[in-house]
């Protein structure tokens, strides 16, 4: 069995099978280390009269930014077939297992496909992962009066990779007439990267905000979104992501930047958690005031808004 390396790129290989000569059964393994684009043998041809059964085999792209073009080959000698190729990003792992075939084991450090192009405003920006919490039941939108005009809700996020954001994204849940806005702030500094944008939301419809905004947010950088309202109403118009949190039911009362150890948003490791900051008439400011952490009194969940590189 051969590996097929398409660049200069560090990949480890570690591969484990079985030899079986009509009577005995010798486990054997080999460890290969490539370097250069390269053909290399990693699992090499038996003895006379035994039958080997690779059952398993893992390929490790070493390196820390680049993705390499991996190809598994068997040859018996003769003729040579690709059994599987793929671009394996930085610190991926393509694994094959007797019985399960061949898949990948993506790190956090490969890049993904949304990565760059669109986010959800929390934490490590899964656009996946918060529509499903938005989505499988329990969440309530809070309504403007819910909200307030004296609060800003807002939650923290850290981009993966670097995104040019062109348009802010919502799912409208019932229709309200630029009562919300919302603006993106620097999480550290506090200072807002965009105008205060009011918006209209329809019921059961994708919404926007901005076009052609062009904002660039840098990877691992502490951003936060925040959403107000000018007048109270009863009519909740944006999707949220989450249910009424309560002392026991998900509200976390301390402020994200404070939180112990390497649980504060600050120390890289936790990058979402929710809080506010006083508004007058719900106007968001530049830059924003102290934040407090979230109470134990929201009515409603946090709006769920995506950044969207693409403006169409």
């Amino acid at each position: 069995m051969q590996v097929v390396t398409g660049a200069a790129v560090t990949v480890d290989v570690h591969a484990s099978y079985l030899d079986y000569n009509g009577t005995d059964v010798t486990p054997g393994r080999k460890n290969t280390a490539i370097s250069t684009a390269v053909t290399t043998d990693v699992v090499g041809s038996p003895g006379a009269s035994t039958y080997r059964n690779v059952r398993s085999l893992k390929i490790r792209n070493r390196h820390a930014t680049l993705s390499v073009l991996v190809t598994v080959v068997h040859t018996d000698g003769t003729t040579a077939v690709e059994l599987y190729e793929t671009l394996l990003g930085p610190g991926a792992v393509l694994q094959y297992t007797d019985g399960a075939g061949f898949f990948i084991r993506e790190t956090f450090a490969s890049p993904l496909d949304w990565h760059g192009n669109l986010y959800a405003c929390y934490g490590r920006c899964d656009p996946q992962q918060m529509l499903r919490m938005a989505t499988m039941g329990g969440s309530v939108a809070p309504t403007p009066t819910n909200i307030g005009t004296s609060v800003a809700r807002l939650s923290y996020f850290r981009p993966p990779a670097d995104i040019v954001v062109n348009k802010v994204r919502h799912y409208g849940v019932g229709a309200t007439t630029n009562v919300y806005r919302i603006a993106l702030y620097d999480g550290d500094s506090l200072a807002r990267l965009t105008a205060e944008q009011a918006f209209t939301t329809v019921a059961n419809a994708w919404g926007e905000v901005f076009s052609n905004l062009g904002l660039t947010l840098s990877k691992d950088q502490l951003y936060f979104i925040a959403v107000s309202v000018n007048a109270t109403g009863t009519t909740a118009g944006v999707l949220a992501m989450g249910a009424t949190p309560g002392a026991t039911t998900g509200a976390v009362n301390v402020l994200p930047k404070t939180w112990p150890g390497n649980l504060s948003v600050d120390a890289g490791y936790m990058d979402g958690g929710l809080a506010q900051f006083a508004v007058t008439s719900g106007a968001l400011p530049d830059p924003a005031p102290t934040i407090a952490a979230q109470p134990t009194n929201w009515t409603g969940g946090m709006p769920l808004f995506f950044l969207d590189n693409n403006n169409s």
